[in-house]
Protein backbone atom coordinates (compact mmCIF):
# COMPACT_ATOMS: atom_id res chain seq x y z
CA UNK A 1 0.00 0.00 0.00
CA UNK A 2 3.46 1.91 0.29
CA UNK A 3 2.82 2.47 -3.59
CA UNK A 4 -0.59 3.60 -3.81
CA UNK A 5 0.54 6.61 -1.17
CA UNK A 6 3.19 7.48 -3.58
CA UNK A 7 0.91 7.67 -6.26
CA UNK A 8 -1.81 9.55 -4.81
CA UNK A 9 0.70 12.26 -3.25
CA UNK A 10 1.69 12.92 -6.92
CA UNK A 11 -1.86 12.81 -8.22
CA UNK A 12 -2.49 15.34 -5.53
CA UNK A 13 0.58 17.61 -6.35
CA UNK A 14 -0.63 17.71 -9.81
CA UNK A 15 -3.99 18.26 -9.86
CA UNK A 16 -3.00 20.99 -7.18
CA UNK A 17 -0.65 22.52 -9.25
CA UNK A 18 -2.39 22.42 -12.60
CA UNK A 19 -6.32 23.60 -11.17
CA UNK A 20 -4.86 26.35 -8.41
CA UNK A 21 -8.47 26.45 -7.21
CA UNK A 22 -10.33 24.57 -4.57
CA UNK A 23 -11.55 24.75 -1.01
CA UNK A 24 -8.62 23.68 0.24
CA UNK A 25 -4.92 25.72 -0.42
CA UNK A 26 -2.30 23.33 0.25
CA UNK A 27 0.60 25.24 1.69
CA UNK A 28 3.05 22.67 1.60
CA UNK A 29 4.29 19.38 1.33
CA UNK A 30 2.54 18.00 5.06
CA UNK A 31 -0.93 18.98 4.21
CA UNK A 32 -0.73 16.78 0.44
CA UNK A 33 0.89 14.28 3.19
CA UNK A 34 -1.66 13.95 5.87
CA UNK A 35 -4.74 13.94 3.06
CA UNK A 36 -2.42 11.27 1.50
CA UNK A 37 -2.49 9.30 4.85
CA UNK A 38 -6.31 10.06 5.03
CA UNK A 39 -6.93 8.62 1.39
CA UNK A 40 -4.60 5.55 2.43
CA UNK A 41 -6.37 4.92 5.44
CA UNK A 42 -9.77 4.64 3.69
CA UNK A 43 -8.11 2.28 1.24
CA UNK A 44 -7.44 0.34 3.50
CA UNK A 45 -10.31 0.14 5.71
CA UNK A 46 -12.67 -0.26 2.31
CA UNK A 47 -9.68 -3.38 1.31
CA UNK A 48 -10.22 -5.13 4.51
CA UNK A 49 -13.99 -5.17 4.60
CA UNK A 50 -13.81 -6.31 0.96
CA UNK A 51 -11.62 -9.39 2.32
CA UNK A 52 -14.27 -9.83 5.19
CA UNK A 53 -17.33 -10.23 2.77
CA UNK A 54 -15.26 -12.39 -0.13
CA UNK A 55 -14.35 -14.72 2.93
CA UNK A 56 -18.17 -14.66 4.51
CA UNK A 57 -19.19 -15.52 1.08
CA UNK A 58 -17.05 -18.12 0.35
CA UNK A 59 -18.13 -19.84 3.47
CA UNK A 60 -21.93 -19.70 2.23
CA UNK A 61 -20.93 -21.31 -0.88
CA UNK A 62 -18.92 -23.64 0.88
CA UNK A 63 -21.81 -24.16 3.35
CA UNK A 64 -24.38 -24.81 -0.13
CA UNK A 65 -21.69 -27.53 -1.68
CA UNK A 66 -21.64 -28.97 1.63
CA UNK A 67 -25.43 -29.33 2.03
CA UNK A 68 -27.19 -28.97 -1.49
CA UNK A 69 -24.20 -30.96 -3.36
CA UNK A 70 -25.44 -34.57 -4.69
CA UNK A 71 -22.99 -37.66 -3.82
CA UNK A 72 -22.57 -40.42 -6.36
CA UNK A 73 -19.67 -43.12 -7.14
CA UNK A 74 -17.47 -40.38 -8.20
CA UNK A 75 -18.13 -37.66 -5.01
CA UNK A 76 -19.38 -34.39 -5.38
CA UNK A 77 -21.71 -32.95 -8.54
CA UNK A 78 -24.22 -30.05 -9.24
CA UNK A 79 -26.79 -32.53 -10.69
CA UNK A 80 -27.05 -29.30 -13.17
CA UNK A 81 -28.40 -27.03 -10.94
CA UNK A 82 -27.40 -23.46 -11.76
CA UNK A 83 -26.86 -22.10 -8.24
CA UNK A 84 -24.96 -25.16 -7.39
CA UNK A 85 -22.41 -24.64 -11.04
CA UNK A 86 -22.27 -21.14 -10.23
CA UNK A 87 -20.98 -22.34 -6.65
CA UNK A 88 -18.53 -24.77 -7.66
CA UNK A 89 -16.86 -22.42 -10.65
CA UNK A 90 -16.44 -19.29 -7.71
CA UNK A 91 -14.92 -21.84 -5.85
CA UNK A 92 -13.04 -23.43 -8.63
CA UNK A 93 -14.25 -26.77 -8.40
CA UNK A 94 -14.55 -28.96 -10.97
CA UNK A 95 -18.09 -31.29 -11.72
CA UNK A 96 -17.86 -33.52 -10.45
CA UNK A 97 -15.16 -32.96 -8.07
CA UNK A 98 -13.94 -36.49 -5.68
CA UNK A 99 -14.65 -35.62 -1.95
CA UNK A 100 -10.81 -35.97 -1.27
CA UNK A 101 -10.25 -33.13 -3.91
CA UNK A 102 -12.91 -30.80 -2.33
CA UNK A 103 -11.45 -31.00 1.43
CA UNK A 104 -8.51 -30.04 -0.46
CA UNK A 105 -9.83 -27.65 -2.19
CA UNK A 106 -11.58 -26.00 0.74
CA UNK A 107 -8.44 -26.33 2.54
CA UNK A 108 -6.58 -24.64 -0.21
CA UNK A 109 -8.99 -21.87 -0.09
CA UNK A 110 -8.87 -21.27 3.87
CA UNK A 111 -5.19 -20.21 3.82
CA UNK A 112 -5.62 -17.83 0.89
Amino acid sequence: MKELGISINKILKDWLQSNGEGDIVFTDDIAINEVTDEIVSECHKEYDELLRQRDELREALIDMVWQFAYTGSKGYHTGGLSALEGAFDALGLSDPITILDFEAAIKNTETK
